[in-house]
Formats: C-alpha cells, structure tokens, sequence
C-alpha cells in the first residue's frame, strides 16, 4: 500500500446506505451486549464482599451496630460496580470511538479514499468460481475480485480499492461486513 494522502471519491448512495446499515447494526449489537455486561456487573456487585474478606471482623462499634454494617456493605458494593462498572463502560466507550462511530462520521461526510494496493499473489477457486488478490497490506489481506480484473491485473501490479477514510471499511461487491 502506498502512503497516503489517498484521492477523495465521492460516495454513491447505495455505499452512504450500506455504512449507515452496518452503523445501525454495530450499535444496536454494542448496546445489547453492553447493557448485559453492566447489568451482570451489578449482580456480581451484589456477590462481593470485600470488607468481610479482607478484614474478618467489622473493627469499630459504629460498624457492628445494624445501620453501621448496611451502610459498610451497600458502600463496599457501590465501589464494587463502580470499579467493574467503571471498566465495563470504558470498553464500550473504546469500541464505540474505533469501531462504530466513525461509520456514522464518514456515511456523513460523503467521500471515500481510491487507496492503491500492491497485489503480491493471484489466486482462483475453481470450486466457487472466486477470484482473489493477495494484497500487502496485513489488515487486509485478500481481495475479491471479478474474473476480467483478474486477468487484467498483474502480480506486482497495482489494485486501486475504495474505503471509507475514517473507519476503514472497504466497500466490496458482495455487501458483506463484519460484525465488530
């Protein structure tokens, strides 16, 4: 892959629909999967008690009395889900930045990069009729491509593909992506 700045091409409707879909699908699936890890989080709060743990008996006479040791457990557990809860919500907030967020950022901005590939292997499927190009880049390897551009293309050669410039989502034929 040749360094960059790539040329801007402007983005058809059907590639704006096709990242605003996979953004849908990436954040209604972030959601669900995060509300279920902050909602266990919450339970397993409720199962820890690191005071009675590490300290075998409550020490002072405030906290033996009935309102000492309610107040020391519900105390223990809200710091117990802010640390699991705490580091749950921070995952999330990661993955939505890098991996979701940024499809929304270029369905809006409406362009996508012509990157240029160096092609260092051609590969064909008899089986399923595929026809592939091993590229240097190592976050994506292979591309699939028509059987004209096969036979068009070189080893050594140059392969233009268009992405989306934020999130890195090449646009293929086949319409499929992955999930995360």
């Amino acid at each position: 892959m040749l360094p960059g700045p790539y040329e801007k091409v402007p983005l058809t409707k059907e590639e704006q629909e096709t990242l605003l879909e996979v953004y849908h699908v990436r954040r209604r699936i972030l959601g669900v999967v995060y509300f279920f890890l902050l909602v266990t989080a919450l339970f397993y709060a409720q199962k820890i008690d690191v005071y009675d743990r590490y300290t075998g008996k409550l020490s002072s006479r405030w906290e033996d009395t009935a309102d000492g040791k309610f107040i020391s457990r519900l105390g223990m557990k809200l710091l117990n889900f802010t640390f699991l809860g705490g580091a749950i919500a921070a995952t999330g907030v990661f993955f939505w930045f890098k991996r979701v967020y940024p499809l929304k950022k270029d369905a809006d901005s409406g362009v996508k990069e012509k990157v240029p590939f160096l092609i260092t292997r051609k590969e064909y499927f008899p089986l399923t009729g595929q026809f592939y190009v091993a590229l240097d880049d190592p976050d994506y390897l292979h591309h699939e491509i028509d059987e004209e551009t096969y036979y068009n293309c070189v080893e050594g050669g140059y392969i233009y593909i268009y992405r989306a410039a934020k999130s890195k989502f090449v646009f293929e034929e086949n319409g499929r992506f992955t999930i995360m």
